[in-house]
């Protein structure tokens, strides 16, 4: 029986990596592909579904904007994809977050930053719940969900 193991972020999720110049490009080295090929021995039915864009905030995973999908949006297309596949979806990894903070860092003090980074927290916790709360919705709540901590970019 087929089962899916869905990856959901940014682009971690993707598995983007930096090539010797530094640029990101797409690869199948990120910790999806290889979570994936621990998984599979145990259940050959077992297919990846890689939705992850480099880049992807909590707010363009929600209205969409960076990576182009079915739907308009990350979540819309993984909140098609758990809804067209009921009771197949094995497990999904979700990393997001780290992007939203990224305009903070361009202003130029400390206390501009921190206070900038201090009001995109709570902006991007709401996001992820209202993220976390479509997934639940479309999956049910025996769906398997498990996101992923950072590291501090």
């Amino acid at each position: 029986m087929t089962s899916y193991y869905l990856s959901l972020g940014d682009s971690l999720a993707r598995g983007d990596q930096p090539d010797r110049a530094g640029a990101s490009v797409p690869t199948d080295q990120g910790y999806p592909d290889q979570l994936y090929a621990m998984l599979r021995p145990g259940d050959p039915g077992l297919r990846l579904v890689k939705l992850g864009c480099g880049g992807e905030t909590t707010t363009t995973m929600i209205h969409g904007g960076i990576c182009s999908y079915p739907g308009g949006s990350q979540l819309a297309a993984a909140v098609r994809f758990l809804r067209a596949h009921p009771g197949q979806v094995s497990l999904v990894t979700i990393d997001i977050g780290a992007n939203d903070p990224d305009g903070c860092i361009t202003h130029p003090s400390l206390s501009k930053i921190a206070s900038c980074i201090g009001s995109a927290v709570p902006g991007t916790a709401g996001n992820l719940a209202r993220i976390l709360q479509s997934l639940r919705a479309a999956g049910g709540s025996r769906l398997d969900v498990i996101g992923m901590s950072y590291y501090v970019p």
